[in-house]
């Protein structure tokens, strides 16, 4: 999984100057890619932030350090894109404005839709069908088997969904 995460955090890095990078600058951005992943997943795991497809560590982390590292792309001699030093400065504030700028936009937009979604009561599922399991009460199945819930696989199928969370509901009321 590490691996290929791994690879993914390379691709990512370098997709906004691909045309741009050479096979030796990719090695390099990949190498720290990989290891901005990794540290990004530490950091997300110490603030107990769950990023189970590693999206945040991959697409944040290494969306920004690729979009810094376009500005220093535009170092490599001969471009046609080449910008000179004294402009290296200019062309890293434009680009740190940029991130800041979706970051902030993009922030705002999620946090005000989740903040509706949670009032109108649409964001979470209840406790009791989470233990339960979702797609047990809704398709009488279990599409996750490893990480179904331990009370889902006690009922067998043959016993009706709604026994089940009145039993589920007695039980939780007598604890």
């Amino acid at each position: 999984e590490t691996i290929s995460n791994a690879g993914r955090a390379g691709l990512v890095i370098i997709s906004g100057s691909i045309f741009r990078v050479n096979g030796q600058l990719a090695v390099l951005l990949g190498l720290i890619a990989a290891v901005a992943m990794l540290k990004s997943r530490q950091i997300l795991n110490h603030y107990l932030i769950e990023d189970g497809a590693r999206n945040i560590s991959i697409n944040l982390a290494c969306g920004s350090l690729g979009t810094l590292a376009n500005t220093l792309n535009f170092l490599q001699a001969g471009s046609d894109y080449s910008v000179e030093t004294t402009n290296l400065f200019h062309s890293l504030l434009v680009q740190i404005l940029g991130m800041v700028a979706v970051f902030l936009f993009s922030g705002v937009v999620t946090f005000v839709l989740l903040k509706v979604l949670e009032r109108m009561k649409q964001l979470k599922i209840s406790h009791v069908q989470e233990v339960i399991g979702y797609d047990t009460l809704n398709h009488d199945s279990n599409s996750q088997s490893d990480f179904g819930s331990a009370l889902g696989r006690v009922f067998n199928k043959q016993t009706d969904t709604k026994m089940r969370v009145i039993l589920l509901n007695e039980s939780l009321i007598k604890a």
